[in-house]
């Protein structure tokens, strides 16, 4: 469980951690989220509040996936494919 949220991130390099379960990011200056591939095993991901503007490509390969916030940010388009993910029980958009 890594939680930073409400640290005025601009930017982050998620480590290669394969274990992790739970990343929460919300509160940030975030305009992007890269490197999702490190993170296969996240069940939570929340990226709330921040500066997105393009939904994350790589939360498509987070298979494990049950909880998304992207709540606050401004993304426009978030892609159908979402509901592809058949674990993924509460989204927050």
């Amino acid at each position: 469980h890594i939680d930073m949220h409400n640290n005025l991130i601009e930017k982050i390099d998620i480590p290669n951690i394969k274990n992790l379960d739970s990343l929460i990011l919300g509160y940030n200056r975030l305009t992007s989220i890269e490197n999702l591939r490190n993170t296969l095993n996240l069940t939570v991901l929340d990226i709330n509040n921040n500066k997105i503007e393009i939904f994350p490509p790589e939360i498509f390969l987070l298979n494990k996936l049950k909880t998304l916030n992207i709540q606050n940010n401004s993304i426009n388009d978030i892609p159908s494919l979402l509901a592809l993910n058949l674990n993924l029980v509460r989204l927050n958009i």
